[in-house]
């Protein structure tokens, strides 16, 4: 089988040096294959990059998946300019880290307070909690919408974890915030929150074809995270020893 390498560089640790990891043409297309089966992605999807695209996260997630998915990718200018790209591309989907999210969800309650439209927000809130739905709240929180380009409908939260009180904040708005876990040693998505049937306080499931166990899990259930799968990495790139320490019994599912 012909490989085809994508070298991502990574710290092992938080004292050794810099190392390469191996992923094939294989690992990449079995990660893309399953996302799009838990998380409903469009070709109608306008995604804004903003993470570095070095970083398999955004690479995988947010470059490799969209093209799959014959979607449209609008880079951001930088972090300054985030707010002014979304109302400019009008994105549907957007991947981020926590702070991020955390950072935009902040500026939206301070630009309700400084309107002084707090309380009438909050009992919005509570009422199409009770009767309403998603297309209800984006009619309410039809301004909100609107400084997120007027089209947002996912954001996807990663490299680190979601606060779940910032999840349920923005979705209470009408905007989905799901997360995921991944490492670039599986390309990178491990699991994910899905749009329904979600714990904002939780990683969500493992992705199809692919087993993940917590290992010598202590009284409390917390251990080490172990997974098996097609997506996992061929190994370290020059270095069998550190490659041995990590993988065991590597499954390769072909399809």
């Amino acid at each position: 089988m012909k490989l085809l390498w994508l070298l991502c560089f990574l710290p092992h640790g938080t004292t050794s040096e810099s190392k390469a990891v191996m992923l094939s043409h294989q690992n990449l297309a079995l990660n893309i294959k399953n996302m799009t089966r838990i998380v409903e992605f469009l070709s109608t999807d306008t995604f804004l990059s903003i993470l570095p695209i070095h970083h398999t996260y955004e690479c995988t997630c947010g470059f490799l998946m969209p093209f799959y998915k014959g979607a449209c990718v609008a880079y951001c200018e930088g972090l300054r300019y985030i707010s002014q790209n979304m109302k400019e591309a009008k994105p549907s989907v957007v991947l981020l880290v926590p702070l991020i999210a955390e950072s935009l969800y902040k500026k939206i309650w301070e630009g309700i307070d400084k309107q002084g439209k707090t309380k009438t927000v909050k009992l919005f809130i509570k009422v199409t909690n009770i009767i309403g739905g998603q297309k209800l709240k984006k009619k309410l929180f039809h301004a909100i919408h609107e400084n997120f380009g007027g089209n947002l409908r996912l954001l996807v939260a990663g490299a680190a974890a979601f606060n779940p009180e910032v999840a349920k904040g923005l979705r209470d708005l009408g905007i989905i915030g799901i997360q995921g876990y991944g490492l670039t040693e599986c390309s990178p998505l491990v699991a994910a929150n899905r749009p329904v049937d979600f714990k904002d306080d939780a990683l969500g499931l493992p992705l199809p074809e692919s087993e993940v166990k917590i290992f010598e899990p202590n009284e409390e259930g917390i251990g080490e995270i172990i997974v098996k799968g097609g997506h996992v990495m061929l190994g370290y790139y020059k270095a069998p020893e550190l490659t041995s320490e990590v993988l065991k019994d590597r499954l390769v599912l072909y399809w």
